[in-house]
């Protein structure tokens, strides 16, 4: 079995990022007094996605 030595270190680099930019558009959405649930959901499901592109396999 091949094990790829650097997946942990790309894992973390990719929740950084995405935890990065939910926080961002957040405290932006916040601070413009515009935070509401629907756009909560609308930045998580952002924040998740591009989890996904970092971390897909392949």
């Amino acid at each position: 079995m091949d094990h790829d030595r650097t997946w942990l270190s790309e894992l973390r680099a990719a929740l950084g990022c995405s935890g990065g930019l939910f926080a961002l558009m957040l405290l932006v959405d916040l601070a413009n007094g515009t935070l509401a649930l629907w756009r909560v959901l609308c930045w998580t499901a952002v924040a998740v996605l591009l989890l996904a592109i970092l971390c897909r396999h392949g």
